[in-house]
């Protein structure tokens, strides 16, 4: 059968004939300090103190790495999300989740430099 390459914002049908599109990678991190990956990272237990996840080490412009809390999470324990040695992120050294099951997007934009969206 042919086929025709497509890019649109939106597609419509049941998606039954859609190929080549690919998973984002999922890691869990528990109740401790952890290192993020590009893709989803969620927390896989309940906090019971203030955690701090990494970003990654060596990302590449246009990586995406997105952070959501665990149950746990409050004023007291909080996720701080740290940028890697001197990454900054919207030009801070780490931001600070305080809602159980809050999350952050951020995308790596250029060297040491995450944006928030």
């Amino acid at each position: 059968s042919a086929s025709v390459g497509v890019s649109a914002s939106v597609f419509i049908g049941d998606g039954s004939s859609v190929t080549n599109v690919t998973n984002i990678p999922v890691n869990s991190i528990g109740n401790a300090d952890g290192s993020l990956k590009k893709g989803f990272n969620y927390g896989s237990a309940t906090f019971n103190a203030t955690r701090t996840w990494t970003t990654p080490a060596a990302p590449t412009a246009g990586d995406i790495v997105r952070v959501k809390a665990p149950d746990g999470v409050d004023s007291i324990n909080k996720l701080i999300v740290k940028g890697y040695a001197n990454h900054t992120i919207d030009g801070h050294t780490q931001v600070e989740i305080e809602s159980s099951y809050g999350a952050i997007a951020l995308c790596y934009v250029v060297s040491g430099s995450y944006r928030i969206f």
